[in-house]
């Protein structure tokens, strides 16, 4: 039976004079960069099917090299195909002088001498293509991004301004504030069960790019079994006791922040520090956060006079009553006055 192999394409900026920059649907048409790779296409195969639609290559003189991987172990019919490809592409090139001769499939040409006008000047950071949208909340949108680099896949979230664009420009500082903390709050704590981070973007609108965890969180995942429940409630329970140690209260512990490992084995990571904060011995947090169903009572408006670490400890102990005993429903909604 013949089986279809996964077939990637890349292209490698060797040694061009004034770097070069691959579009995939518009995006980072303008990130020059000199002796890099971005990743083209890929597929076919299951689930590989190529994610980018309209690609743009933006550069000097082009060389191209094909690799074709497993040529002894493949099909007779695709040997047949690709002896065909390499025909062509010899006599295309034979035909047409300026264009070096193919050998063994590859071609090597010089870098270009003479910039394009007003050429960009080549970047540093990494680059990344924005895909499809896996989650939404209130504060911004969480896509899939792939690395240019290695085709590798993680998540990006992205927070999304204040509507009101004057407000907003007043409250800028203490917006981005927010944001650095929640990346800081997540970087610093590298443990095994908080989700991973990697970089933080402030331009052109603040992101950050984090580990991809396919099967979503513990709803999407619909993880129903008792032993992995508490396997998970254990591992929580884990990482709330480095954190709370450095003061670090969550104060949105709820299932659908806990990511999904099921290979090698069952994991489950914390996400979503949006709401955290670190809590002084001495200085309580006043902030009334979190949903409603697993808030600690010390949190809501009132007599309290703040709240600390032992929230997340009353979120977790009503995250562990549901997942044995589907309940509590959550409260209704006070209605607006």
């Amino acid at each position: 039976m013949f089986k279809m192999r996964v077939i990637w394409v890349w292209l490698r900026d060797y040694r061009s004079t004034h770097g070069t920059a691959v579009g995939h649907d518009s995006q980072n048409e303008t990130e020059v960069r000199r002796r890099d790779t971005w990743i083209l296409a890929y597929g076919p195969g299951p689930g590989a099917a190529n994610r980018f639609g309209l690609t743009t290559i933006h550069a000097g003189t082009l060389a191209v090299e094909i690799e074709f991987p497993n040529h002894a172990a493949a099909h007779p019919e695709y040997v047949k195909n690709l002896q065909a490809f390499a025909d062509r592409c010899a006599a295309a090139a034979e035909a047409r002088a300026q264009v070096p001769a193919v050998e063994a499939l590859g071609l090597d040409s010089g870098p270009a001498t003479q910039a394009a006008s007003e050429a960009p000047t080549p970047g540093e950071r990494l680059i990344y293509y924005k895909g499809r949208s896996i989650g939404k909340g209130q504060f911004g949108e969480v896509h899939l991004v792939f690395r240019a680099r290695d085709g590798l896949v993680f998540a990006a979230k992205t927070f999304k301004p204040l509507p009101n664009k004057r407000k907003h420009e007043q409250e800028l500082p203490a917006w981005l504030t927010k944001i650095r903390r929640e990346f800081t709050l997540m970087r610093e704590n590298p443990l095994p069960n908080v989700a991973q981070v990697f970089e933080l973007r402030e331009t052109p609108e603040p992101t950050i790019i984090m580990a991809y965890y396919p099967q979503g969180n513990m709803v999407d995942a619909l993880i129903l079994d008792e032993g992995q429940r508490m396997s998970g409630f254990g591992q929580v329970l884990e990482a709330l006791a480095h954190l709370h140690a450095k003061g670090v209260v969550h104060r949105d512990l709820k299932p659908e922040n806990f990511l999904v490992e099921l290979a090698p084995f069952f994991k489950i990571v914390i996400a979503d520090f949006g709401l955290a904060n670190v809590a002084a011995d001495d200085a309580w947090l006043k902030t009334f956060c979190g949903s409603l169903k697993y808030v600690a009572p010390e949190v809501f408006p009132g007599p309290s006079h703040g709240h600390g670490t032992l929230a997340d400890v009353w979120s977790l102990g009503v995250i562990g009553i549901e997942w044995i005993y589907d309940f509590p429903e959550p409260p209704p909604v006070p209605a607006q006055k």
